[in-house]
């Protein structure tokens, strides 16, 4: 090979490597680029994606506070503020407390209904001849408190409504019967609300009676409680001087319900708390004064004493007083408050009946029981720990509730036999 040659094939193979180098280089410089602009719109879509992440969070947190303001989130969540906690001074209005579970009047006696519907459905399925299926639903109602007496008297009534009518047995013609029947008992003429209003221009004063754990002292505080959020000016006189830290209890109440207390020492005669309550009730214009007394029942005559004795300084302290004589009655303990009510019947003449505890007891037929052989209107039924969960009764509601039946129940049919 010549010189020239040599020479010529040099220069191509500069030429290639040349070549072979800028295409190195650019694809490098194009990467670079690539990489940054990549780096750049990732970038950006980080920043808008921010940027909308924070307005929809602003956004979201808009809604939501439109949403689910706070009143609204607390009733949602069941959180009731309990107003009974602090105390309220006298002069501020204040608002009845909900119950916190504020459930339907069927859920806190459905213990008790239970013993009526259900028992019927029982009796459905024997298949028993007429004559003993009365029998075996008066032993049903003595079972569910009702009481012997006031059990025989249903039976007598429901055979005499049924023979009355067509020949229809079933189970559904004796329930309604006998749904109508214990409705018809439990009625009253007298309104069962004790309206927190003064009589001729002096203070209503309500006389309270019943035995220890009873739930007398609360069912004050309650109806302390629930005469202030109708705007009525309230006294409460605590008069049970001989159990150890009764009025101390009874203010703890009264100061919740911005009410106002007379209280006396230990051991001081209830008649003479009484004597100053009634004439500070006068003399500072209260619409009503709330009284509670002493829960023994020892004997009758030391009761009739005790009782005599406040009665007494009552009416010749202020005319036709007491205006009420209320009984509380623990319900959950059965056959014994219809004793109970007996006893204190037979030592004062009671205007009315306030039974407390009858949420979760299957016991409550014996409401039926006290107003079948006492007569005397059932003013209040007690339901719960709050100052709502004492109601007013209404018969017809607390007898809906006692023979609630779910409207699936098949519907089973009684013998057909006179």
């Amino acid at each position: 090979m010549n010189e020239l040659e040599f020479l010529k094939d040099f220069d191509l193979s500069l030429l290639y490597i040349a070549l072979g180098l800028s295409l190195f280089f650019v694809s490098i410089l194009a990467s670079i680029s690539l990489r940054r602009g990549k780096s750049s719109d990732a970038t950006q879509e980080k920043e808008t994606t921010q940027e909308k992440l924070s307005n929809d969070l602003i956004s979201q947190s808009e809604i939501e506070e439109i949403k689910f303001p706070l009143e609204q989130i607390e009733e949602v969540l069941n959180l009731e503020i309990e107003k009974e906690i602090a105390p309220v001074a006298a002069s501020v209005p204040i608002k009845e407390t909900k119950s916190k579970t504020d459930s339907s009047l069927f859920e806190r006696l459905k213990n008790t209904s239970f013993k009526f519907t259900n028992s019927l459905k029982l009796l459905s399925n024997k298949k028993n001849e007429l004559a003993d299926t009365y029998l075996d639903l008066e032993e049903l109602l003595i079972e569910a408190d009702v009481g012997v007496n006031t059990s025989g008297k249903l039976i007598t009534l429901l055979k005499d409504s049924l023979n009355s009518t067509e020949s229809d047995k079933s189970t559904t013609a004796i329930k309604s019967n006998l749904k109508e029947i214990v409705k018809k008992i439990l009625q009253s003429d007298t309104d069962p609300e004790i309206e927190p209003e003064k009589v001729n221009g002096l203070p209503k004063i309500v006389l309270v009676v019943g035995v220890n754990g009873a739930g007398k002292t609360t069912t004050i505080g309650k109806l302390a409680f629930q005469f202030r959020a109708q705007g009525a000016n309230v006294l409460v006189a605590a008069c049970d001087t001989f159990r150890a830290a009764a009025s101390d209890q009874l203010k703890v109440w009264v100061e919740r319900a911005g009410a106002e207390l007379e209280a006396g020492a230990d051991g001081e005669k209830p008649s003479t708390v009484a004597f100053r309550a009634v004439t500070r009730a006068k003399n500072e214009g209260f619409d009503i004064l709330l009284i509670d007394t002493a829960g023994r029942l020892h004997t009758k005559q030391n009761l009739m004493q005790e009782l005599g004795a406040v009665t007494k300084i009552i009416s010749r302290e202020c005319e036709n007083a007491p205006h009420e004589t209320i009984l509380v009655v623990d319900g959950s303990s059965g056959q014994n408050a219809l004793h109970q009510a007996k006893e204190f019947n037979e030592v004062t003449t009671l205007t009315g009946i306030i039974i407390t505890k009858l949420d979760g007891t299957p016991r409550g037929g014996v409401v039926i029981g006290i107003k079948n052989e006492l007569n005397i209107p059932i003013r209040y039924i007690g339901l719960g720990e709050s100052t709502a969960d004492l109601r007013i009764f209404d018969a017809t509601e607390f007898t809906d509730a006692l023979f609630y039946t779910e409207e699936r129940e098949e519907i089973n049919y009684l013998r057909v036999n006179d």
